[in-house]
């Protein structure tokens, strides 16, 4: 194809996508006027007396604003793909593809069976349909285009015949923050499609080291779930749970899904949906109490084995004395005063609440869930009914999967809906950061298929030089092809935290956001007063960054002690040593441009000596 020909593709797809983006834009336009039109008789319907039509009113005005922000998404990026298909005795027609269907305009949704052929080469193709079964034809053609804001950026074709060809690319110097996943659904590979579209009914594992994509995987998996034409029915995403590790990643999640056009979908930390199941309004929840990490790890221990051999009678009225009972034959008397300290302030942790939620699940024969019934009478009376059902859930997503305990993850098995058993694990058992995480799937009952148990090992994330450095210190990490370079691995020996500040502050402005990590908490308290004012520096642990990242990473705090663990049980201390190496792996794979590592020793012996103690413990 010569610069001519090239030229007229071009020209025929800048006026069919200016065709698409006028008429779907004043489609938007009429929907809007709609909207204002109705919106007076929304407003008297909601405050209406009648508790049907209100919530009828509420359904129908959010289903209108659904549409219209898919008609604004569908006006600036109306699809990605263009197949030329014939089937059977059909003549030669385009089918386009794009992120959300568009009847009027002969768009198919990429959740659609038939936009799996976008992946098939030029020639003899075959899918298959929900009922016509295997349906095949012949792609003569396809197209690959990135359109952002109604513009035609980049375009390629190939067809029987004739390799792929470049028409068109323009340098993406000005593209908008939410621009990023819709790119994505467009960029898919096949084996990634693939891997989204695996049958819905029974557990599945999306697992691969940090920035492998496996939480991106994972939400179009929920998007496919929701928006496929013969499961939408079954996946709503009101009935949809999604359990992070904290709440960073709570609001990162929070902002993905509806790029993708998922609203409703319940995103929790699993503290505060214990808390709810439980109804615990006078307690709340405390991270790993104790003086220091030893510390920690030492009372935590002690009572997940407690949480492993003893069974107690749940009564809400009763919690106090519930923990202090069956903890008490495995905590030293030091422990058992600092548990009467914790239940005097109103404060339990994870295990608590799992001890918990279990006793109560065991006295109930499942966990419920409370439903009101309201009936209204003249003058304003009203009549409420309470309900319990049993609580269900047609998906749960579990991120970050290896920080969870059997016992943990068997409770919100349990909530999964029995006619799919639909429940979706995301992250990497190599990096377990928490004791007592599972260790084998059959230690909550779960037979996974290989087939369902999909590993990703590509690394898109961090720059080479990062990942050269991982495998200098004796971790396992492959190095793609294509990797950006990134800086070299800043080692800075014998800073105080002054210094460590003063550095950080006079980075330049194009380091972009800054992650400052820590071991322990105490050690970030002077950089969060330091950078207080400072929206692009986060000071977390390394616990807490897990499942984000950040064009810049700074671990500070790090000892010859930092990684140190206790002197007591065998058992606890190979933990120990596996978690040290686990968090440090972590904390190592955060950055996406540059790793600066601040030690009051050679930094590099240190993370050695973590990573070959993990390794052998």
């Amino acid at each position: 194809m010569d610069r001519t020909q090239r030229q007229h593709e071009l020209e025929l797809a800048r006026e069919h996508l200016a065709g698409v983006a006028e008429r779907t834009h004043a489609t938007l336009k009429r929907r809007e006027s709609a909207r204002m039109r109705d919106l007076e008789a929304y407003q008297l319907i909601e405050g209406d007396t009648e508790y049907e039509d209100r919530e009828r009113a509420k359904v129908v005005r959010r289903l209108t604003e659904q549409i219209i922000d898919q008609l604004q998404n569908l006006t600036e990026s109306p699809y990605f793909a263009r197949c030329d298909l014939r089937f059977d005795d059909e003549p030669l027609r385009p089918y386009y593809f794009g992120k959300y269907a568009n009847a009027d305009e002969a768009i198919y949704s990429w959740t659609s069976p038939l936009a799996t052929l976008r992946f098939a080469e030029p020639g003899d193709v075959s899918y298959q349909t929900p009922q016509l079964g295997i349906r095949d034809g012949v792609l003569e053609r396809k197209d690959q285009f990135l359109i952002a804001q109604s513009k035609l950026v980049f375009m390629a074709t190939e067809a029987r015949g004739m390799e792929r060809q470049l028409i068109h690319q323009e340098h993406l110097t000005n593209r908008k923050t939410g621009f990023v996943l819709p790119e994505i659904v467009a960029q898919m590979e096949a084996a990634q499609d693939k891997v989204i579209r695996t049958h819905h009914v029974g557990p599945l594992v999306i697992s691969g080291p940090a920035g492998s994509g496996k939480t991106t995987l994972a939400l179009h998996r929920i998007a496919y779930l929701c928006q496929s034409t013969d499961l939408a029915q079954i996946f709503k995403p009101a009935s949809i749970i999604v359990f992070v590790n904290d709440f960073l990643t709570q609001d990162y999640f929070s902002h993905l899904l509806p790029e993708l056009g998922i609203n409703d979908v319940t995103i929790t930390t699993f503290p505060v949906w214990a808390i709810a199941q439980l109804e615990l309004r006078q307690y709340f929840y405390r991270l790993r109490p104790g003086a220091t990490e030893a510390d920690r790890d030492e009372y935590e221990w002690a009572k997940q084995r407690a949480l492993v051999e003893v069974m107690a009678e749940y009564d809400e009225r009763r919690i106090p004395e519930i923990l202090t009972t069956a903890y008490a034959p495995f905590l030293s008397p030091r422990q058992r005063t600092r548990l009467e300290q914790e239940l005097d302030d109103g404060a339990l942790d994870r295990t608590d609440l799992t001890f918990l939620l279990k006793a109560k699940t065991y006295r109930d024969d499942g966990l419920k869930r409370k439903l009101e019934h309201h009936t209204f009478y003249p003058k304003g009376r009203v009549k409420t009914r309470i309900e319990y059902k049993p609580l269900t859930y047609s998906l749960i997503l579990v991120d970050e999967f290896q920080n969870y305990s059997a016992a943990q993850l068997e409770l919100l098995g349990s909530t999964a809906s029995p006619s799919t058993e639909a429940v979706l694990y995301v992250g990497d058992i190599a990096q377990r950061t928490n004791l007592g995480a599972m260790t084998d799937w059959s230690e909550i009952g779960v037979t996974m298929p290989p087939e369902r148990l999909i590993r990703l090992g590509k690394v898109y994330r961090n720059p080479r030089r990062v990942l050269e450095y991982l495998q200098e210190l004796g971790y396992d990490a492959a190095i793609p092809d294509g990797v950006e370079p990134g800086e070299r691995v800043g080692e800075h020996d014998n800073f105080d935290t002054n210094q460590n500040i003063a550095f950080i502050a006079a980075m330049p402005n194009i380091a972009g956001t800054i992650g400052i990590l820590a071991r322990d908490d105490d050690e970030l308290e002077a950089y969060r007063q330091a950078f207080a004012g400072r929206d692009e520096i986060k000071c977390l642990t390394i616990r807490e960054a897990q499942g984000v990242e950040f064009d810049t990473v700074c671990l500070v705090g790090l000892r010859p002690s930092t990684f140190a663990q206790a002197v007591g049980e065998p058992h606890l201390i190979e933990q120990q040593r596996r978690i040290n190496r686990d968090l440090l792996y972590v904390a190592l794979t955060r950055p996406i441009v540059a790793l600066h590592i601040f030690a009051l020793g050679i930094a590099r012996e240190i993370l050695r000596a973590v990573v070959e103690r993990g390794a052998t413990g």
